[in-house]
């Protein structure tokens, strides 16, 4: 029997939590499941057709719909829908009451009333910051109820208790923004405690509470709510409400398979949550007396921990690096036969056992219930289909391939290729669960190589269109010569887009780098220097992980070059060049002999950057060279930019015409970067006296 499962994306530690235990449940039940992403109810609230597409085509035995992650303010009564769009489907909703439906829901309110009475009675705490979720989300509004509530309740015996209620979305990054807001607005009345909403939230705002410089705002209490891996390993470790994900799950698959056995199960179901005290309320680590025997235990245990967690970090570390290298190759694909070509690769990389990819002829808004099956990955073959692809229905693929029988797996995950709104494809695929973030990601990249490649098809057709006009009209050579300057600069638009999207892509890839994977480095060294107590073995394994802390934030600064919005263009540059001397032993010589600020786009400064950045990686890489010059001057209202070096040169370059005998990819990028912001680019390279590139950019007036 199949199961679907709906939720919004599971790149997002609450929904991942929920979905692990599901699928554990359901392997173990003997149910196969489907986990569809990205069907938001909200978007669809006027049109039946839109609402759950993948209904149409999927053919579920039963229906379990993760509902505060697919659905934000909608009202009660609309979920009556639900059962007209499954009329003959047993259903389970997780996370809210809906009358008629079976439901698994939490009890909050005991746990949030011990939360407040630990943070009032226990701590003193006097001066509160609640930030909630959105003001209308239903989880947000008993959450705020139960805080304003008690405080008010409280303010009869303690009057001078005062409190601040603010708001964002549950994320890290909103977290962060609202925290930062509320200091700037209150930076001489900083709070005894900020209660947040979910650990997301939490775990941003005490990011920005921790790099303040007043002690007052340093020593601010945070708490959570959710309890998920990040909340138990953030540093301090947070006090939270933890939700009973795995009960949750399974109890949500219990009542569909007695279902499905065609036995009445229970309508409401709810599951306790619980109070977890940790150090970011203020409370100091409790010690206990063990025996010599417990604690070896402990220590054995936690050592094992330690090392599960040093392992999964790597893990996630080298999936983000081959994540962001499948991005980078998509980025200069020209078919959709590219991009099965780069598709191999990086699945493996990522150990995904299953993967589809169906292309839609005619992307919408709307999902067609056709397409084309490009690429299929199983236990048993690995074939792409791009010479040969595959039209077909999407019920067809979803009752022939995606099964048990074909593929060898028994639970898959569906994702749509969504960019700027329109749907160009979907992938199902089958794959590690600390890989869904990555495959996430992929997604992103690969909806935008579709959407490029769909932009670039028709434009290619509005050109054929417009020869087939010039040879009808030879006579009319101006209006036609006026219709091709326009396709060319709508083209130059294009890549000037393909371009800005790709160093979204990068600066995305960087910040989930050094806030996410960073920050978990950190708090393993730390503890691990917390517990060696003079065990060399445990330092020695602090000094590793400090070790790939140091790579990975590299890694996390070469991919996007923010020193360019925070110190300029010349401080960028200056510590490119200091950063690539000290790693290498290579000297590095710099000249700046310009204006600042530079009057160029900040487009063509990072053009710029990347195309310095790109020389200087392959006179080390490629050239061998012990010394490089970076020049910039002004001079005549032009920008000059060069980089030399004292390497062996680059073979078979034409010093004539170096756009045509320029073969590698990064050569390449340099001459396009060059291209996209107007600059004159010259490449001359000699075994003697090495490589130089040159760039001659006109400045602003």
């Amino acid at each position: 029997m199949k199961i679907a499962l709906y939720v919004n994306s599971l790149d997002e530690d609450y929904q991942l939590s929920i979905y692990r235990s599901i699928k554990k449940r359901t392997g173990e039940l003997g149910l196969n499941l489907i986990c569809i992403q990205q069907e938001h109810v909200n978007r669809a609230l006027n049109s039946d057709v839109n609402i759950f597409p993948s209904r149409r085509f999927i053919n579920a035995d039963g229906v379990i719909i993760l509902t505060p992650a697919i659905t934000e303010y909608i009202p009660a009564d609309a979920f009556s829908k639900l059962r007209t769009l499954f009329p003959n489907t047993p259903l389970v909703s997780i996370g809210d009451h809906i009358d008629g439906i079976c439901s698994i829901i939490i009890k909050s309110r005991t746990s949030m009333e011990q939360l407040m009475e630990h943070l009032v009675l226990v701590h003193n705490y006097r001066r509160f910051l609640y930030i909630g979720g959105p003001e209308k989300h239903r989880d947000n509004i008993l959450r705020e109820t139960v805080f304003r509530t008690y405080l008010n309740k409280m303010k009869n015996t303690y009057p001078d208790i005062t409190f601040d209620i603010t708001h964002g979305y549950y994320s890290e990054n909103t977290g962060s923004a609202v925290m930062t807001k509320y200091y700037e607005q209150n930076i001489n009345n900083p709070p005894d405690v900020v209660v947040a909403a979910n650990d997301e939230m939490a775990i941003g705002a005490l990011k920005i509470l921790k790099t303040r410089t007043d002690i007052r705002w340093q020593n601010c209490a945070v708490t959570g709510f959710d309890d998920t891996e990040r909340a138990q390993i953030t540093i301090p470790s947070l006090t939270t409400i933890r939700q009973p994900f795995d009960e949750m799950g399974m109890r949500s698959v219990e009542a569909m398979y007695t279902m499905l056995k065609q036995r009445p199960s229970k309508e409401l179901i709810k599951v306790d949550c619980s109070l977890h005290v940790r150090n970011s309320c203020g409370c100091s680590e409790k010690h206990a007396s063990y025996t010599e025997a417990e604690t070896e235990r402990m220590f054995d245990s936690a050592k094992a921990e330690l090392t599960r967690m040093q392992y999964q970090a790597i893990k996630v570390t080298r999936y983000m690096r081959n994540t962001s290298l499948f991005g980078e190759q998509l980025n200069t694909v020209s078919s959709i036969a590219d991009i099965s070509d780069n598709l191999k690769e990086f699945l493996n990389y990522l150990e995904v056992q299953v993967f589809f990819l169906i292309f839609f002829e005619k992307p919408s808004e709307l999902i067609p219930l056709k397409g084309t099956l490009v690429y299929k990955k199983t236990h048993y073959e690995e074939c792409p289909l791009f010479d040969t692809p595959e039209p077909l229905k999407l019920e067809t693929l979803f009752s022939d391939y995606i099964t048990p029988e074909y593929t060898g797996a028994a639970n898959f995950d569906m994702r749509y290729l969504r960019a700027g709104g329109v749907v160009y494809g979907l992938i199902v695929y089958t794959s590690d669960d600390s890989a869904h973030q990555h495959m996430c990601s992929a997604s992103v990249f690969m909806a935008n190589a579709l959407q490029r490649l769909y932009i670039l098809n028709l434009e290619k057709k509005r050109a054929e269109q417009l020869e087939k006009e010039v040879n009808r009209r030879t006579k009319d050579l101006v209006s036609t010569n006026n219709k091709l300057k326009r396709e060319s600069q709508r083209r130059i638009k294009v890549e000037a887009e393909v371009l800005k999207i790709s160093e979204l892509e990068r600066m995305r890839f960087s910040l989930d780098l050094h806030d996410d994977i960073c920050q978990r480095l950190a708090g393993i060294s730390m503890k691990c220097r917390g517990m060696s107590a003079g065990n060399q073995k445990m330092l020695e394994l602090s000094d590793q992980i400090d070790e790939t802390l140091t790579r990975t934030r590299q890694y996390a600064h070469d991919s996007f070059p923010m020193d360019i919005d925070a110190l300029g263009i010349n401080q960028a540059i200056d510590n490119l060049c200091h950063t690539l001397q000290k790693q290498t032993g290579c000297k590095c010589t710099y000249t700046w002999a310009a204006p600042e600020p530079l009057p160029v786009s900040r487009a063509a400064q990072i053009a710029i950057f990347r195309i310095i950045q790109e020389a200087m990686h392959n006179t080390i890489k490629h050239a061998k060279a012990t010394e490089v010059k970076v020049s910039i001057e002004a001079k005549d209202k032009l920008l000059l930019v060069t980089v030399s070096d004292n390497g062996h040169g680059i073979k078979n370059i034409s010093t004539k015409n170096s756009r045509k005998e320029t073969h590698g990819l990064g050569l390449r990028s340099m001459q396009y970067r060059a291209d996209q912001i107007g600059a004159e680019y010259k490449l001359t390279s000699t075994e003697q006296n090495g490589t130089c590139i040159q760039l001659k950019l006109h400045l602003a007036s």
